[in-house]
């Protein structure tokens, strides 16, 4: 049983999910252990153990309308399908003519809770949205509860997942990958994948670039929805301005908080989340899309 707190991370794709996939095991040394496939998604996850997964998610695209009769009435049974996938959120507002999100992002920190309907109830005491309602799940290896509640922070949303009483190797509904079909002189044989080069063992914190004087009411919200307390990082810290970082062209004010292990409620385990503010020196990248920033130290 999973006992850390961050269950997995997902990662929001416009197209070719498969190659994106492809490029995070060849460049991270993780590797494929499952998958998901409904109408309107591919789900593929990757991993270097059960303590670092990603998620990574491709909605499908709809046929073009002019290939479509009654195109409203399926748009529209489309996005109701997408509604009550328990596993689907869009993460962009911003949609193509065939629904699908038109940026990239990673959108969702998935936290493993004790108690679900308890941390859920506390979530709607705070006013936190619920994208998605409490709901059961299960194979033939048990049950898990889960529910997806939308954060005070642009895009993100988190995933709750309760599983005490799930022995499976993710989540019901997806596929292991145990085995790949290999080509041979006789023909196609099942044979076991190689195993991985694991270059990571731990999602040690998740960073959250955000605009400057709105840390400390982000802080404050995952204070009141989770129980996360905020620590300093440095013995320089400052209460107010958190740690500031000057270079010649950058400059940051970090701030971070934690799970507290002594909360009724909320996360398994103690997980660090940082927030960077952007300082006064150097300006905006260009390239930036304004999506969430994950790093792994």
């Amino acid at each position: 049983m999973l006992q850390h707190s961050i269950h997995h991370i997902e990662i929001g794709v416009r197209e070719n999910g498969e190659e994106f996939v492809l490029e995070l095991c060849k460049k991270l040394g993780l590797y494929r252990a499952g998958y998901r496939e409904t109408v309107h998604s591919q789900q593929w996850l990757v991993r270097a153990n059960d303590r670092v997964q990603l998620l990574v998610t491709e909605i499908r695209s709809s046929p073009p309308k002019q290939e479509q009769q009654n195109y409203a009435r399926l748009d529209q049974q489309r996005d109701e399908e997408i509604a009550n996938d328990p596993y689907l959120v869009l993460w962009d507002r911003d949609v193509d003519e065939g629904g699908r999100p038109v940026r990239n992002s990673v959108f969702n920190v998935c936290l493993a809770v004790k108690d679900i309907q308890r941390q859920v109830e506390r979530l709607e005491r705070c006013g936190a949205k619920m994208e998605k309602p409490v709901t059961v799940l299960s194979d033939a290896d048990g049950e898990v509860k889960v529910a997806v509640v939308r954060s005070c922070l642009g895009n993100v949303v988190h995933t709750l997942v309760e599983r005490q009483h799930y022995s499976g190797f993710f989540l019901p509904g997806f596929t292991s990958i145990r085995r790949q079909d290999v080509k041979t002189d006789e023909g196609y044989d099942e044979i076991r994948p190689p195993a991985p080069r694991n270059r990571m063992t731990h999602v040690d914190h998740v960073t959250f670039a955000v605009e400057v004087d709105t840390s400390q009411n982000i802080i404050g919200w995952y204070e009141n929805a989770f129980g996360m307390k905020r620590f300093y990082v440095n013995s320089a810290e400052d209460d107010g301005e958190g740690f500031v970082i000057n270079l010649p062209n950058m400059a940051l004010r970090l701030k971070a908080f934690e799970y507290w292990k002594c909360a009724e409620t909320g996360v398994s385990s103690n997980t660090t989340l940082h927030h960077h503010s952007n300082g006064d020196v150097g300006g905006n990248d260009d390239s930036d899309d304004g999506c969430n920033k994950l790093l792994f130290p």
